[in-house]
């Protein structure tokens, strides 16, 4: 590798890079000629398309595998996902930004390419059989041969003279094979193999499998020795053997690579007590400056990139020169520049700066949506999640045809005032006429909203409003009157033909801002006027963009019988799932049973709140704004500060009192209206555990009205959730008295 790969290339290999590996190795990556343009791409700019991975996976690793023998090929797919994932966790935490792809190459080779190998040989053997390992890796043997040895011993199966005893060219094929010289191609050669083995030898499918399952495994391996040796790395046998002969000792990898970066970085100290001052203290996010913190900052980053032209050759820590001059032209009031600067350090971050890379792409994100730079958003946003930067449920729920929607934008930028608060700016830029930063919530200008009169002339207009921090929204007319329960204005308009079923650009309709006030406690007038007019079954289903809200969502929240079993006969489907993580209505009315029990609501809200899981950061950036943070991990009790904690503890006090406010009779109705009108009581979740049923969770809420409704309606008690619990199991885990006696009596 010359001096410019090194320089290119981050220490850490990209996940293009390990695909591409992997493909090769086993010799499936010619399976499709479009996709694999797609994986050498990846390998070669890194992710450039977050969703890429799993395809190029899919199709040229799993697919061929499959045709070739499904048992194997899900085998592997399992190993592959656990050594991306893992290699993922491992990149967001651990930084190697002292080291070259040079230096840590031997460095990961030693920690995990070995391991994973002597975890994959371990694994393969103990689920399928085949040859003994301690051949198979032996000090002069070829892997390839020893697989042939085993079938011709264990199998009594001569493979070459069986099926080529007339082609001799074929059987020096074989024979190059077990020396070691060349490698089977996985089309033309090893699924031929087990093919005609298969019809030539009736009755032995289940050994031939297990010999083919080693054929290809001994093909993929006997490549990696060879690259290994190539590159430099030396054997790849001898540790995988020791790592076997040892049981995979369970080490600290992370705090290996640690020390290894550490101790490189000697050379790098002065650059790393100039940048961690600069960063904490000049440059800091939050803090108010003195005077004099423009000029001095200034000077500290011409200091550093002095130190890093001497120090650091190849570059290595570029990526944090760029986030420093970043930092200090947005405090300087000069953010449009900032974002060249942001966007080249996200850049040289990845696969390199550890827990840093994910600091510097909710900086460059939240930056790039302050400025309205779409483009950068979506690069940005394709890196983060690739990274695991944001939650998986955006992967499972999200339509991928756009990886940024508009309510991001929105939401991105309101993380920006949250993240570069005005009062942090050097005293010179607050001088100068800043560009408008949105607050990180929505707020209305209620002047502009209060005088505002219906234009009956146009009852389907839409009309703006400004908010109280400047920036502007749209909706039609009727929807912002139903909002504000004006239930005059709606009346009218509704008289002079205004369309019920007219949305806005979240998708929201009238209906559902008047069951949104309603729920919020700020009137129901136009609610009721509402629910007496026809609406589309469209309407009715209809989920806005952001929150996922539907109108029986949002009845079951309010817990009114009647406004549900309206929207039920109107059209309103109770499978749909909304909100998230996405929910049932019935799952989310059997939700609210836990706040009757004693404490028990309460309890699981504040321990949220103080820990959040990491699937609540979705639903964090979808409700909560730009307070959640760019990736919606900012909203913990622990994050807001004394003053925050008290009004965080007001809000949850006040979001249990309003669901304790309804009778709990009412929710036992809406629940048995919803299975009157079919919802299902064994439709799985993945919230509070994946494979939950409402059934399961009126056992764990001990809601036993509820679960006898459940169960007179086909409910079933004996399915399992993922951890293999049925409602027995999780009645008794949560100490549900009445459940478990239903269920001991037989139901």
């Amino acid at each position: 590798m010359n001096k410019k790969e090194i320089k290119s290339k981050p220490p850490y290999p990209m996940l293009g890079e390990i695909i591409q590996l992997l493909a090769t190795a086993f010799g499936t990556k010619s399976a499709n000629a479009e996709i694999r343009k797609k994986l050498d791409r990846l390998a070669r700019e890194g992710d450039f398309d977050w969703s890429l991975p799993s395809q190029i996976v899919d199709e040229l690793l799993l697919k061929p595998l499959d045709e070739f023998d499904p048992d194997y090929s899900e085998f592997v797919g399992d190993f592959v996902n656990f050594i991306l994932k893992e290699h993922v966790n491992l990149i967001s935490r651990i930084s190697l930004d002292a080291m070259s792809r040079r230096d840590a190459t031997p460095l990961l080779f030693e920690t995990r390419g070995v391991r994973h190998v002597a975890e994959f040989l371990i694994a393969l053997k103990e689920q399928f059989g085949g040859p003994d390992l301690g051949d198979f890796l032996g000090q002069d043997a070829s892997p390839l041969d020893v697989v042939f040895q085993w079938c011709e011993v264990a199998l009594e199966l001569d493979v070459a003279n069986l099926l080529f005893s007339g082609n001799k060219q074929k059987r020096d094929d074989i024979a190059r094979w077990r020396r070691g010289e060349t490698v089977p191609d996985f089309f033309a050669s090893i699924r031929p193999i087990r093919r005609s083995l298969m019809e030539c030898c009736p009755g032995r499918q289940s050994e031939i499998s297990i010999f083919g399952k080693w054929l290809i495994t001994a093909r993929a391996l006997s490549w990696l020795m060879r690259e290994a040796e190539k590159v430099g790395l030396g054997s790849l046998i001898g540790p995988v053997r020791q790592d076997i002969l040892l049981n995979c000792p369970v080490r600290d990898i992370g705090m290996k690579l640690s020390t290894a970066n550490s101790d490189a970085g000697h050379r790098l100290r002065e650059v790393a007590e100039c940048c961690g001052p600069l960063m904490l203290g000049g440059l800091s996010r939050t803090k108010d400056k003195l005077p004099e913190a423009q000029s001095n900052s200034r000077g500290e980053i011409d200091r550093l990139k002095g130190l890093i032209n001497n120090h650091d050759a190849d570059g290595l820590t570029g990526y944090i020169l760029d986030w420093c001059e970043g930092r200090w032209h947005i405090l300087a009031g000069d953010e449009v520049k900032a974002l060249a600067f942001y966007d080249r350090a996200a850049d040289l971050a990845l696969y390199r700066a550890g827990d840093n890379q994910k600091q510097i792409l909710e900086e460059a994100l939240s930056l790039a949506a302050h400025l309205g730079k779409k483009t950068v958003i979506k690069k940005l946003k394709h890196r983060a999640l690739a990274m695991g930067f944001f939650s998986e449920l955006f992967a499972e729920f999200s339509d991928h045809s756009d990886v940024v929607s508009d309510w991001e934008i929105d939401q991105l930028s309101q993380a920006f005032s949250v993240l570069f608060p005005i009062h942090a700016r050097f005293p010179r830029a607050l001088k100068r006429k800043q560009r408008t930063a949105p607050f990180p919530f929505r707020a209305f200008y209620q002047p502009d909203s209060d005088k505002r009169k219906p234009d009956l002339s146009n009852p389907d207009r839409v009309i703006g409003f400004s908010m109280a921090d400047g920036t502007k929204i749209r909706r039609p007319q009727l929807i912002w009157f139903a909002s504000e329960d004006r239930v005059d204005d709606v009346r009218k308009l509704l008289k002079a033909g205004a369309d019920v079923n007219i949305s806005d650009h979240q998708s929201g309709s009238a209906l559902l801002n008047a069951l949104q006030c309603a729920e919020d406690g700020r009137g129901r007038q136009v609610l009721d006027l509402l629910l007496d007019q026809i609406h589309d079954k469209e309407t009715l289903n209809r989920m806005t963009e952001k929150k996922r809200l539907s109108p029986l969502y949002v009845a079951v929240l309010l817990g009114d019988p009647i406004v549900v079993e309206k929207l039920l006969r109107m059209g309103a489907d109770p499978n749909l799932q909304a909100s998230y993580p996405p929910q049932t209505a019935l799952y989310v009315c059997i939700e609210r049973f836990a706040f009757y029990r004693q404490g028990w609501g309460e309890a699981h809200f504040r321990q949220r709140m103080a820990a959040p899981q990491k699937e609540d950061a979705e639903i964090h950036r979808r409700y909560s704004g730009g307070l959640a943070g760019a990736m919606g991990d900012r909203m913990s009790i622990e994050k807001f500060g004394p003053e925050g904690a008290n009004l965080m503890d007001a809000l949850i006090k006040h979001f249990v009192q309003k669901v304790s406010d309804v009778p709990r009779g009412d929710f036992v109705r809406i629940a048995e209206l919803l299975l009157t009108f079919g919802a299902d009581p064994n439709r799985k979740h993945s919230s509070p555990g994946p494979g939950r049923t409402p059934l399961m969770l009126a056992a764990e809420n001990d809601a036993l009205d509820a679960f006898r409704l459940m169960t007179a309606h086909a409910g079933d008690p004996n399915l399992k959730d993922d951890q293999g619990h049925d409602c027995f199991a999780l009645a008794c885990g949560f100490g549900s008295q009445n459940v478990i006696s239903y269920l001991k009596c037989g139901l």
